[in-house]
């Protein structure tokens, strides 16, 4: 019971978390372009530098409506895990009371690494926007979200956004310089650039008697 109630009390920042800014409207130091959805990741993924962390945001939106938010906790937590994908993915959960996030799309400031696209996966989210991407190519990790051997596949688009790039950019510039928050063990050759291209839908039937894996 005591460990149950720490869980709730460790997420419950999720619930907590919020931008200023209108969901229609760019945020407060923002890139004019970078308007909606996305900039409430933004939005996110500076909170996550404030707080000493690698500036990635997610946003999780169903029904034109965010029902998620996070940004990475991992050093701040010490928890592999606490990717800001991971944290969005679990408080969507809890608010949609199920696993199962099939009418849901998530907006996320960086490319998922490995592991997020598998909670993407296994969730069943249905689209998943990326405002940059890792090395400035789709790499392995979008190539699973099209994976035909398993039994949910997700529609992905990288989007145009400069704010998303810069931002991970400066960060990393500042890490190397000594002028961020962030212990050294966090700072990885992670190199960001413009997405340049759009990978089409390519969806499948999720069957009603899946045991809730992806494979």
């Amino acid at each position: 019971m005591g460990k149950e109630l720490k869980t709730k009390k460790e997420m419950k920042y999720l619930e907590k978390v919020d931008c200023e800014c209108p969901v229609d409207a760019p945020c407060n130091g923002v890139d004019e372009k970078a308007t909606g959805f996305m900039a409430k990741a933004i939005c996110m993924a500076k909170k996550g530098q404030k707080a000493g962390e690698i500036p990635v945001g997610a946003v999780i939106v169903r029904n034109g409506k965010i029902i998620a938010q996070a940004y990475n906790m991992r050093e701040k937590r010490k928890v592999a895990l606490y990717h800001a994908e991971m944290l969005a993915i679990a408080a969507a959960c809890r608010k949609v009371k199920g696993w199962r996030l099939d009418d849901c799309e998530m907006y996320v400031t960086l490319q998922p690494c490995i592991m997020c696209a598998g909670g993407i996966l296994n969730s069943r989210i249905k689209k998943v926007y990326i405002g940059a991407l890792k090395d400035g190519e789709p790499s392995s990790s979008l190539d699973v979200y099209k994976n035909n051997t398993l039994n949910w596949t997700t529609e992905v688009e990288v989007m145009h956004n400069e704010e998303c790039s810069a931002i991970l950019k400066d960060f990393f510039k500042g890490a190397r310089n000594g002028d961020n928050k962030t212990t050294p063990g966090s700072i990885e050759k992670t190199k960001v650039a413009m997405p340049t291209k759009i990978m089409p839908a390519s969806d499948k039937d999720d069957p009603e008697d899946s045991d809730g894996e992806v494979g």
